[in-house]
């Protein structure tokens, strides 16, 4: 069988992974290094993974610093059906919701899928533009609307996919980074502290 063949069921993803408390499953570095495994499953492969990045708390607090890393991945499951997946897992990982942008052991954010703009273009422009960047995200959006954002979500992202073109920016995700290091950090967050070897 070919790889196009084998592949034409799959759609194309990235993931971002991020993590700032330790758990019976280790540190936060070893909790995604666990969790990347258990990325890999029957619907699910996982093809090119980032280095790992300490980054500060987003948005700034007392909270330990988190570790960060990015994936690119094939899947044959929905968007909603693979954002459930990432709720198992997280949960698998002792992962609690009941703070928002609270310290957590894992968080699994979906940034791309494929060229999909989900549910459309003017629902991800409303997060995007809203003034109140702190306003929940109510339903599956795709891109992430706030990725292009945040330097610890780009950089890790940059390290496997600079090329990838952002559904709706038409921008690569490299050039998207090198133009948020020339913003004021007011406009992107700057958070990047170490690549962690």
């Amino acid at each position: 069988m070919g790889a196009t063949e084998k592949n034409k069921d799959r759609s194309p993803f990235i993931v971002a992974l991020g993590g700032n408390l330790r758990s019976e499953h280790g540190s936060p570095i070893e909790i995604l290094k666990l969790a990347l495994l258990e990325l890999a499953c029957v619907h699910t492969s996982i093809d090119q993974v980032s280095r790992f990045y300490e980054t500060v708390a987003y948005p700034e607090s007392s909270q330990s610093n988190f570790a960060n890393a990015a994936v690119c991945g094939e899947t044959e499951l929905s968007p909603t059906d693979l954002i459930a997946y990432f709720h198992q897992v997280e949960r698998g990982f002792d992962r609690k919701r009941d703070i928002r942008w609270g310290a957590r052991t894992l968080d699994l954010d979906l940034i791309v899928y494929g060229q999909s703009i989900i549910p459309d273009l003017s629902i991800w422009r409303s997060y995007v533009d809203h003034s109140d960047e702190q306003v929940l995200l109510n339903e599956l959006v795709v891109p992430h609307p706030r990725a292009h954002k945040r330097d610890f979500v780009l950089g890790p992202i940059t390290d496997i996919a600079a090329d990838w073109i952002h559904p709706v920016l038409g921008k690569s995700f490299g050039d998207i980074y090198q133009q948020a290091q020339e913003m004021p950090p007011r406009g992107y967050v700057k958070s990047i502290l170490a690549i962690i070897e």
